[in-house]
């Protein structure tokens, strides 16, 4: 496991909950969040394949497992937005893929 996508969800879920309002920055960073940074966030069949693609996916799966616990105050929250962000990784490593200098049409 990189040690930088772990740390990448769990930062992004702790910023954007005190920017958001949180209460405690334990409230944001439960039991839920720990288990989603270590197992399901740093899932190799589902995650991009380019570096800069599973960072962007780390801070995506963050912000947006924040976003939905506002809605949803369980641990489906967690899952939901690693779903979500599972679904857009091929967009991801799209968006994030190196171009080459010379463009040959």
């Amino acid at each position: 496991i990189p040690y930088e996508i772990p740390l990448l969800y769990l930062g992004s879920a702790g910023l954007a909950s005190i920017s958001l309002g949180g209460e405690t920055l334990g409230d944001a960073l439960n039991g839920s969040i720990f288990l989603g940074a270590f197992f399901f966030v740093t899932d190799s069949v589902t995650t991009p394949v380019t570096k800069q693609g599973r960072i962007l996916f780390a801070v995506t799966s963050g912000v947006l497992t924040v976003l939905l616990r506002f809605w949803e105050h369980g641990t489906a929250a967690m899952a939901f937005s690693i779903l979500l962000a599972n679904s857009a990784a091929p967009l991801l490593d799209r968006f994030v893929r190196p171009r080459s200098k010379w463009f040959l049409i």
